[in-house]
């Protein structure tokens, strides 16, 4: 794949441009750049921690910590952030563009050769975007959880999530069913 990184190769295909994390200015550009036929692309600055839902035991969590997640398991578990890769969304910002709970995608930092497929499964913070799960920062070799504490330090370098409409079976589904799921998203928009 030349010497582009997948995740450059991704931002290139797609030529999107990287936005501010600013919810305010994302939200007036929606009839730009982000909607793309049934995905909508995002760019933040960063990639904070959300930490929230199933508790690891031993480990000490922060006090912002809620034990629930917006999105739950088939029966009402909640989505453990230590063992799914899931990214927060307002939800504002979500009805606005078409994206729900249970939506899967694909996301990336800049500069890293790691696209991980994720599942919107929290909601956010109106005005704020780019929180994913432990797992999720994990995957991006950014561990989070050192001596059994949570160490909530950001990835500070460009977020990108590429999040399909329409994709959601109304609650969590397993890491493999994920990555397929959103694989397929993928291949499908890229021959639309």
């Amino acid at each position: 794949m030349s010497d582009l990184t997948k995740s450059e190769f991704l931002f290139k295909l797609l030529e999107l441009p990287a936005r501010p994390l600013n919810i305010n200015l994302l939200l007036k550009q929606l009839g730009g750049a982000l909607v793309k036929n049934r995905a909508v692309w995002v760019a933040t600055s960063q990639l904070d921690l959300d930490t929230d839902g199933a508790r690891n035991p031993g480990v000490e969590y922060e006090s912002t910590h809620q034990n629930e997640t917006s999105l739950c398991w088939p029966g009402g578990r909640a989505v453990n952030a230590d063992v799914t890769p899931y990214v927060v969304i307002p939800l504002q910002w979500g009805e606005k563009v078409g994206i729900k709970l249970g939506d899967i995608g694909l996301a990336c930092i800049a500069g890293c050769d790691e696209v991980v497929p994720v599942i919107v499964a929290d909601k956010g913070k109106p005005q704020w975007i780019g929180e994913g799960s432990i797992k999720l920062h994990r995957e991006f070799k950014h561990e989070t959880i050192v001596h059994d504490q949570i160490v909530n330090v950001a990835i500070v370098k460009p977020f990108h999530m590429l999040l399909f409409k329409d994709s959601s079976l109304g609650h969590c589904i397993p890491n493999d069913e994920i990555s397929q799921r959103a694989w397929t998203a993928w291949n499908n928009l890229i021959k639309a």
